[in-house]
């Protein structure tokens, strides 16, 4: 019988090929969380250059009433 040592894989070589893809997949998540957070961040970044500005269009209509 022959056999092939290349077609052979030691328990460890599959722990280690195993592990990294376990790391890649919670480092995919962890981007794909980030990358929410991102988004999320510049919403409320947005929002909040818009409640200013609103805030102070209003604090110029004020202003022209006093006039």
């Amino acid at each position: 019988i022959r056999v092939e040592s290349e077609n052979i894989t030691s328990q460890e070589e599959v722990d280690e090929s195993i592990g990294t893809d376990e790391a890649e997949s919670n480092l995919n998540s962890k981007n794909d969380a980030l990358e929410e957070i991102d988004g999320a961040v510049d919403e409320l970044g947005e929002g909040e250059a818009a409640a200013k500005s609103q805030e102070t269009g209003e604090n110029a209509e004020v202003a022209d009433t006093k006039d």
